[in-house]
């Protein structure tokens, strides 16, 4: 063999050995988090007939392959997208919880019990001017409580939307920076180049797809190219090179508009089977509006039920003045000189004006003998009373089982959003096992023996060189 010859086939195999270093190094110092293991593939280089022999030539690194379970990734895209749907309900529950707390002095259930207490306290002494006006007011904290509650749904509901909005311009930021990354592979790869590290595109785009995961829990195929398919739902969002961008649609929701994200090219709902998308969806659309419902359901039975037993009283200053001017047509009707509540719901419930202005126009009895407070004792016999609006319960009654029902949800919220968490974190463990770096360690030690014997064999070469140069 020439000194030349035996040169190349030492210096083959300290480059090849640098190589495996080098990628087993940046694996071990990555702990496989950021990016799957690699290791290199060595191939012999090509030989060289001489005289009948066949002689080897050192060394080569034919390709860098990725330590990858396309398995084990699906399972975590699927995790990550139910842990952010998750995540985003338990957070809105969390804020639901704000919204109906009380405390023993504030809150809605002290406002309602206030209600009840000035109205037994007026129908005692009716003609008492001072204890008409405590019950005015109390009237008017009791309806200020519905409304602070429906604005405060209201607001979480906007906050909701806007949220929605954000996740539909940072999924028109990821799609074409994946479609792009899929041009780059399939050219790079045909092409016969695979790079590694963070400048792999295939690193790069599976972080980009697990955000997408988290997101809107898009699905993924792959190409025979190399390409990625990614779906939500079975409607592309990367269709290989080709990114297909989301809009967002403001359609008017009832009395609060509704931002809802649509396919840019047919204007199609975007209908996310999980990730946050999915959560802020269900959260507003299914959770805010049921507790918002139960709330307008409570609200216009007490309107209702205080306003039909109002109308049959009288006031210090007599029936006929509260309602000769306007007579009540309809007894169900919630508007009116007779009536005590305006509105229909929690959003506009009121006092009315007329009696605001004028307490003596509280009806507190009946059958000419207003300070008798028979009327103004039945409206506070309505804390006791089953009313058929909130299905036979009490309007107390009814209030404790939305709070109820409420600290139930969110604790079960809580439990499935950490059981998975665990499940998440599960999957992950064992992409890591996969991208461990035990095993790093033991091929780091072996590349570094073999570095040092190819070092040897260079030396032994050096030396032998070195004599015939002499001779």
């Amino acid at each position: 063999m020439a000194p030349f010859g035996a040169l190349r086939i030492g210096s083959s195999a300290l480059r090849a050995t640098q190589t495996g270093i080098q990628i087993t190094g940046q694996s071990t110092a990555n702990g496989g988090e950021k990016y799957p293991r690699r290791r290199d593939s060595l191939v012999a280089s090509r030989t060289t007939d001489r005289e009948g022999l066949r002689i080897g030539n050192g060394v080569d690194v034919q390709h860098v392959e990725r330590i990858f379970d396309s398995r084990l990734e699906d399972m975590l895209r699927g995790a990550r997208s139910h842990l952010g749907r998750l995540s985003r309900k338990s957070e809105a529950l969390s804020r639901l919880e704000l919204v109906f707390a009380d405390t023993e002095r504030t809150g809605h259930r002290h406002a309602t019990s206030r209600f009840f207490d000035a109205a037994l306290n007026l129908a005692n002494q009716p003609e008492d001017l001072v204890s008409r006006r405590l019950f005015l007011e109390a009237a008017r904290d009791l309806s200020c409580s519905f409304r602070d509650q429906d604005r405060a749904l209201c607001n979480l509901r906007r906050d909701l939307d806007f949220s929605v909005e954000n996740i539909g311009r940072t999924m028109n930021q990821i799609g074409p920076q994946i479609a792009d990354l899929n041009q780059r592979i399939v050219f790079g790869e045909n092409a016969g180049s695979k790079a590694h590290g963070d400048s792999d595109p295939r690193v790069r785009r599976d972080a980009l797809v697990g955000q997408l995961a988290d997101l809107a829990g898009v699905s993924v195929q792959e190409s025979v190219d190399g390409s990625f398919n990614v779906f939500i739902g079975s409607d592309f969002i990367v269709e290989g090179e080709r990114a297909h961008g989301v809009v967002v649609d403001k359609s008017a929701g009832g009395d609060v508009p509704t931002t809802n994200l649509c396919f840019q090219a047919d204007n199609r709902p975007v209908s996310p089977p999980g990730g946050a998308l999915r959560g802020l969806i269900d959260a507003r659309d299914e959770i805010v509006a049921r507790y918002r419902d139960d709330l307008n359901t409570l609200a216009g039975a007490v309107i209702l039920e205080v306003n039909r037993i109002h109308r049959s009283g009288e006031g210090l200053l007599g029936r006929t003045r509260a309602i000769s001017e306007y007579p009540v047509v309809d007894a169900s009707a919630t508007t009116g000189l007779s009536t005590f509540f305006t509105g229909i719901d929690a959003a506009d419930m009121e006092v009315s004006q007329e009696i605001a202005n004028e307490i003596r126009l509280i009806a507190t009895g009946r059958g000419g003998r207003p300070d008798a407070g028979h009327n103004m004792r039945a409206i506070a016999g309505l804390r006791d009373v089953e009313i058929p609006q909130t299905n036979r319960s009490t309007f107390e009654q009814f209030y404790g089982g939305i709070t109820g029902n409420l600290r139930v949800e969110t604790a079960e919220a809580r439990e499935l959003l950490e059981n998975q968490g665990l499940v998440t974190e599960r999957i992950q463990n064992e992409r890591r096992a996969i991208s461990g770096t035990d095993e790093d360690t033991v091929q780091l030690v072996g590349f570094q023996r073999l570095y040092q014997d190819s070092a040897r064999y260079l030396s032994v070469v050096d030396t032998l060189s070195q004599t015939l140069m002499q001779i």
